[in-house]
């Protein structure tokens, strides 16, 4: 992932809202790996993806909260 995606679904579930996103991580867990659809702007617009990333748990001292 990179800073600007836009993730639009992850494991084929809409993510309309940071909330939605946050539940999806959640219900998946730390090891596992999920399916990211995403929108990224390449300089000309904004082009779809798809990813594959294996969740980590956040360093200590990580800004979580910091999400919006």
């Amino acid at each position: 992932l990179k800073k600007g995606d836009l993730i639009s679904e992850i494991n084929d579930v809409r993510t309309p809202s940071v909330s939605k996103m946050r539940e999806q991580f959640n219900n998946s867990g730390i090891g596992s790996t999920v399916s990211i659809t995403l929108w990224r702007n390449n300089g000309q617009g904004y082009k779809s993806g798809k990813l594959e990333a294996k969740l980590q748990e956040l360093p200590k001292g990580s800004l979580a909260t910091d999400w919006s």
